[in-house]
């Protein structure tokens, strides 16, 4: 059965080991991942932001601490590659109040 999961103002967190936190993007109007993401223009090449083209892209940048911002859009089924403990989450969340929905099944 398929169904949705819609990210609005809710917050998905995810459990990883690493060192170093930073806020990464998934923007799914990008043509390839960045570093040099704006996010105002939601474009690449005039900002410093890391961001990613795809959900999974970014899941598997992702370290402990990390959030993934993720901009309006659909997603297919997530594939969480990387565990760890409540002392190093991962966030995935909305970016503002744009509204991200992900199938289920």
């Amino acid at each position: 059965m398929k169904g949705q999961l819609n990210l609005r103002a809710g917050l998905l967190l995810l459990f990883v080991q690493s060192a170093v936190a930073a806020d990464l993007y998934v923007d799914a109007n990008l043509s390839s991942s960045c570093q040099n993401y704006d996010d105002a223009s939601r474009s690449c090449g005039s900002g410093n932001k890391q961001a990613y083209n795809s959900m999974s892209a970014g899941l598997a940048a992702a370290s402990a601490g990390d959030v993934l911002l993720v901009r309006s859009g659909s997603f297919g089924q997530l594939s969480i590659p990387k565990s760890g403990t409540q002392q190093s989450p991962i966030t995935i969340r909305n970016y503002g109040s744009e509204t991200v929905t992900i199938s289920t099944g």
